[in-house]
């Protein structure tokens, strides 16, 4: 229901925004050009129809200042649908393409987490950069240091005590499901008033974390797709079961997971619903 509900919506747009086909191509044609660290190695990837649509809404849309329409977004998606390679390409795209200043911040719910982000997005930017003469790395932070840009990354999973002073471009947030709190998502979130041109984008999987904030920021974006909340500056694509679907059933497998026979197969999905039984 919602993928659908999100189609209308893209849709009833081009009656009242403008799209930009270049922006959008332009983000297309680097994203499948950019190697991402796989089992197979460094492998550059092309991108599935729905990750098109995502891009399509994030990069296209125009907002009558020019800038871009969408200013917060969530993916939600099942595990094994190329959440990290989505992640990896959103920062990289900013660091390289967003303003000279951009910052951009990765944060998630652990240490763990974040350095296995990192190293994803340090592994793509090595590929571009080989030598690395124009980037350098930190613990947990690669800038850029090409003339007359400042623009970095920074992968968090940290106290929001220690956010201050920021001036966030892009904020990803990596399995927000899983936060008992969002603390960190308001402290990165606020520093970006300063900005005409700003992205915060949730990337994340449903949890067991029914009690956390998450739920009713889900409800929320339900909301907004059904017109029960305007609001468009504000976009989703929700993947999941609905109350009446059959869940032994292959055809709400494939609903449900768009990575299926490409990054994640129906077999597996048969042995873990036998498990579950």
């Amino acid at each position: 229901t919602y993928e659908i509900l999100a189609v209308i919506r893209f849709l009833e747009y081009f009656e009242k925004y403008d799209f930009s086909v270049s922006s959008y191509k332009r983000y297309i044609k680097f994203v499948e050009q950019l190697k991402i660290k796989s089992e197979f190695g460094m492998q550059a990837f092309k991108l599935e129809p729905f990750q098109c649509f995502l891009v399509a809404n994030l990069w296209g849309w125009k907002d009558s200042d020019g800038t871009n329409l969408i200013k917060d977004a969530l993916f939600f998606v099942p595990r094994k649908a190329s959440k990290s390679s989505l992640i990896a390409q959103l920062a990289i795209y900013g660091l390289l393409f967003g303003p000279p200043d951009a910052q951009i911040y990765c944060s998630s719910n652990s240490f763990n987490q974040s350095k296995i982000i990192f190293d994803i997005i340090t592994a793509s930017v090595k590929s571009i950069d080989p030598t690395m003469r124009s980037f350098r790395r930190t613990r947990d932070k690669i800038y850029s240091v090409i003339q007359d840009r400042d623009s970095f990354i920074q992968c968090l999973s940290c106290s929001p005590d220690r956010l201050d002073g920021l001036n966030a471009y892009i904020n990803i947030f990596d399995e927000l499901s899983q936060a008992k709190d969002f603390k960190v998502k308001q402290a990165l979130e606020s520093s970006q008033g300063a900005r005409k041109n700003y992205l915060n984008i949730a990337i994340t999987t449903a949890s067991t974390n029914i009690n956390g904030p998450f739920t009713t920021y889900l409800a929320n974006h339900k909301k907004v797709l059904e017109g029960e909340i305007e609001n468009d500056n504000l976009f989703s694509v929700i993947f999941e079961a609905e109350d009446n679907d059959d869940i032994s059933s292959p055809n709400v497998w494939n609903k449900v997971q768009p990575m299926m026979g490409i990054a994640v197969n129906e077999k597996y999905y048969y042995t873990q619903y036998k498990k579950a039984i």
